[in-house]
């Protein structure tokens, strides 16, 4: 990349990205936890725990702001793919997977509360999907701009 004020300010985008990943993994680890049961709580509640399920107008107001943040940062992630001169297989699709995994991410509360527990792996792919396609990409963003491997 050719001017310096656009590469320093690709990079200092991919590190806050990096600090966004790292705070969406601990908030998620604390809110609602990695494993199946905790998801399945977190959403459709415990009576026992006295844990209130989630209602559609509460994943909403939630949603739209995932909604906006999540797809709008994959997709600038995913177009800065462009930059690289020598892409893989594997990167190309990262930059799909991205954006994907991101929207069943995104929508996977809806399917929890109106279908049952069984869509609470999707919730579970999702998230993960969307971390490692995301720290994928960011990765090799700088791999290549320290090889000076972009255009």
């Amino acid at each position: 990349m050719k001017n310096k004020n656009l590469q320093i300010l690709v990079i200092l985008f991919i590190v806050l990205c990096g600090i966004q990943l790292l705070s969406g993994i601990g908030l998620f680890f604390y809110k609602i936890g990695f494993t199946y049961e905790m998801v399945g709580e977190y959403f459709l509640g415990n009576e026992d725990k006295f844990i209130m399920a989630k209602e559609f107008n509460g994943l909403l107001e939630t949603s739209m702001f995932h909604f906006v943040g999540q797809l709008g940062v994959g997709f600038i992630v995913a177009h800065f793919i462009l930059f690289i001169k020598e892409k893989s297989k594997l990167l190309i699709a990262s930059g799909y997977l991205v954006l994907i995994f991101g929207l069943v991410d995104i929508l996977s509360p809806y399917l929890i509360i109106n279908f049952g527990a069984i869509f609470v792996w999707w919730k579970i792919i999702g998230f993960v999907g969307f971390e490692i396609s995301m720290f994928y990409i960011l990765i090799n963003l700088l791999i290549s701009f320290k090889n000076n491997k972009v255009r």
